[in-house]
């Protein structure tokens, strides 16, 4: 693995969170994206299937600006040259968009490229070949942001870590009430839509979900530490 990719692997670990404008009470990207922030999300995706080119660099360059502050992650969906353009920290594509290997080209080496593998070995197995940063994995829980997924349960994630090294982000359905089997599995990353976005306090969400999250990892930590002492 080259240093690019290792350091990208390291950063690759946390609450995920995605926009979404139809979810967001009324709520601004900038507004949703700071209250996040707040409640201690590491990775942001700028979603919105809606909004202008212009309107979507507008807003990429003011959460770019947010989580570098914040010293997390953005990540822009679907296009990377508005991601490059942005200054994003990387970009995520799914099995119907650019080829990951393309959107590499265009983000550059050091950037993170992120792709939807849904529950398929033989995907998550190519994405490795082709230095893909990270694959989603679900969607795990039934959902209804995402039409037409079917639902394939933590435990597909558990199947999919042991094929490959890659991080994994879990994605679909998780919300504080679901999130620790989706941990447990071996899940670096917990992407969250409506259970963050669509909350009422959106802080209190993201910092309910991180806190579950932390706690199953070091339980996980501490029991490996044990089977290995």
């Amino acid at each position: 693995m080259n240093s690019a990719l290792s350091t990208q692997h390291s950063a690759l670990r946390g609450l995920y969170v995605i926009t979404d404008r139809g979810l967001s009470r009324g709520r601004t990207h900038q507004e949703v994206v700071a209250a996040a922030l707040a409640g201690g999300a590491h990775i942001i995706q700028l979603r919105d299937k809606d909004a202008s080119r212009d309107e979507l660099v507008r807003t990429g360059r003011e959460l770019a600006r947010m989580c570098r502050d914040a010293g997390a992650l953005f990540i822009v969906n679907d296009d990377p040259e508005i991601a490059a353009e942005v200054g994003a920290d990387g970009v995520h594509v799914g099995p119907t968009d650019m080829p990951p290997e393309r959107a590499r080209a265009i983000v550059g080496p050091a950037a993170v490229v992120g792709w939807s593998v849904k529950a398929s070995l033989d995907t998550a197995s190519e994405a490795e070949r082709l230095g893909v940063s990270y694959i989603a994995v679900g969607s795990i829980y039934p959902t209804t942001t995402k039409a037409g997924a079917s639902s394939v349960g933590p435990e597909t994630i558990g199947r999919i870590r042991a094929a490959v090294s890659l991080p994994i982000a879990a994605i679909g359905g998780i919300n504080a009430g679901n999130v620790g089997p989706v941990a447990d599995a071996g899940a670096d990353m917990v992407c969250v839509i409506s259970a963050a976005v669509g909350a009422e306090n959106i802080a209190l969400a993201c910092s309910e979900l991180v806190r579950i999250m932390e706690e199953r990892w070091e339980r996980a930590s501490a029991h490996m530490g044990e089977a290995g002492g």
